[in-house]
């Protein structure tokens, strides 16, 4: 009996064990090459059609480079031709969004005729309090 209570605790800990270590690991790839994963559940929760990506890589954590971004809705369509983003979570769990780097192409802003009726915002404050370190945008086109 007590054997197999042993042998039964031991094999919970390996489980658990190794559930901690497969989520270690998948922690560890998104930090450093989650990008593709975050774009397509992006496209997935948006409507079909509405962002599209060329390229995306890097982590989530981290820096992150974006090629070929299309963004459209009723009201406009956004085009970037390159982004590069390097932001870091640790202030998230005080309110605050920290980017340190945000490096922008060719953005193309294209606004459509607008609906008789405006729409209602999505968002009247921001939720987290934004700072950015250094910004650059290199070509802005309306």
């Amino acid at each position: 009996m007590k054997k197999a209570l042993h042998l039964l605790i031991t094999l919970l800990f390996a489980l658990l064990g190794g559930s901690l270590v497969l989520t270690v690991l998948a922690l560890a790839y998104l930090a450093v090459a989650g990008a593709p994963l975050a774009v397509e559940l992006a496209q997935r929760v948006l409507p079909a059609g509405q962002l599209q990506v060329a390229k995306a890589s890097g982590g989530l954590f981290g820096p992150l480079h974006l090629e070929g971004l299309v963004f459209e809705n009723e009201s406009a369509r956004v085009e970037l031709d390159r982004l590069d983003l390097d932001w870091r979570p640790s202030r998230l769990h005080l309110g605050q969004l920290r980017i340190s780097k945000l490096d922008a192409g060719h953005l193309r802003l294209t606004l459509k005729p607008s609906p008789p009726t405006p729409p209602e915002p999505l968002l009247t404050q921001l939720p987290l309090r934004l700072r950015v370190d250094d910004a650059r945008l290199a070509q802005f086109e309306l």
